[in-house]
């Protein structure tokens, strides 16, 4: 019976895991700030996650031609962390219903182990993303770019009708 509790506690955890990282990839919070524009005189709140920006309310999603490699590994990363934690919950569901079943054996303990280390790549996926995404966003850390600028002017997109140009690159 205490294996059954254990089991339980586990697929309770990895499930609430797994349905907040759903809910963090959807949410486009990741970064908030304020900011004073001074071309519009005016305070502008700015959030930012993986596929959107929003400011001042207004959301967009962020377009991939925009987006820097750095960028588009942070998306793969958090898929790919998110699709790690499901299925080690998927086999934290299965030693539960094992164990409910009486079959402790030698496929239980593969399975456990097998879900401990789903379960630690998911954690180092999304622990990669955060990190990159910390740098380059909250702490403005430049980092080298890997493509080159594409021709034309470069533009920031502050809400659907307001861009302005910004700086060329260095």
């Amino acid at each position: 019976m205490a294996f059954n509790l254990v089991s339980l506690i586990a697929f309770g955890a990895v499930g609430l895991g797994v349905l907040l990282h759903i809910i963090g990839l959807a949410t486009p919070q990741w970064v908030t700030k304020t900011q004073f524009v001074l071309e519009l005189g005016e305070n502008v709140d700015i959030s930012q996650g993986l596929w959107q920006v929003c400011v001042n309310g207004k959301c967009n999603a962020i377009p991939d031609r925009v987006k820097l490699d750095w960028y588009k590994a942070c998306d793969a990363m958090a898929i790919l962390g998110m699709l790690a934690g499901m299925f080690s919950a998927l086999m934290v569901g299965i030693v539960f219903v094992m164990s409910l079943m009486n079959r402790n054996s030698a496929n239980t303990t593969k399975t456990t182990k097998t879900a401990s280390v789903l379960s630690f790549l998911a954690a180092v996926a999304s622990g990669r993303v955060l990190k990159n995404l910390s740098k380059e966003l909250i702490f403005n850390v430049p980092r080298q770019r890997s493509n080159p600028e594409p021709p034309g002017p470069r533009v920031e997109f502050l809400a659907h009708d307001k861009v302005r140009p910004r700086a060329p690159w260095p």
